[in-house]
């Protein structure tokens, strides 16, 4: 027979255990809109759109999931801090973190509190990510994003090369020497006057 002493010990076990988070709750996600994001039970959940007013905490999104054959299973505007919950075969629970709003794309930051993803093969075979254009110049102007070229001929190392590839001729003209500054006169605030030139 099971004791008293190990009954209530199995019960506060069990209490503890179900009091305590998980260690690992969730997935932290990043999504632009219209990027979809495929779970198990061939669910696809998708950031429709993205409304900020004047302070993106004020912000609204509009998300859905599909299912395979695409119809929609549920929507939902949500704003920050907001939970979307989807019951189904399988339980999909995504907390609404931050909005990001800007001209050409949005992004929304979420975390996933229960749901298993599984590979997204909606984006296979589509073309990589454009690169983030350079800072401007001066004058503020964005300077053009140049991709870099297919194959370039390499030319032969030169017979001073060194050790990172490089050619070793040359270098002391990309460094010049210091050199010594004229001293600076004593009276800085004073002027004296100029002198005549002789003719």
């Amino acid at each position: 027979m099971i004791s008293v002493r190990c009954i209530v010990g199995l019960i506060w076990l069990m209490a503890a255990v179900m009091m305590a988070e998980p260690a690992l709750a969730g997935v932290p996600i990043l999504l632009t809109t219209q990027q979809p994001l495929a779970f198990a039970g061939n669910l696809t959940f998708v950031v429709e759109d993205v409304d900020v007013v004047a302070d993106p905490s004020s912000g609204k999104v509009w998300m859905a999931l599909y299912g395979d054959d695409g119809s929609k299973k549920q929507e939902m505007v949500l704003g920050k801090g907001e939970h979307f919950v989807y019951y189904g075969l399988t339980r999909i629970d995504i907390t609404v973190v931050d909005i990001y709003a800007g001209e050409g794309t949005d992004l929304v930051s979420m975390y996933l509190n229960e749901g298993i993803l599984v590979k997204n093969n909606a984006n296979e075979g589509t073309p990589p990510a454009v690169p983030i254009p350079q800072v401007g110049n001066a004058t503020g102007e964005t300077a053009p994003v140049v991709p870099p070229a297919e194959s370039a001929p390499q030319e032969p190392a030169a017979d001073n090369a060194t050790t990172d590839g490089t050619s070793g001729a040359g270098t002391e003209d990309v460094v010049p020497e210091l050199q010594d500054l004229p001293e600076q006169p004593e009276n800085l605030g004073e002027t004296e006057p100029a002198a005549p030139e002789d003719q």
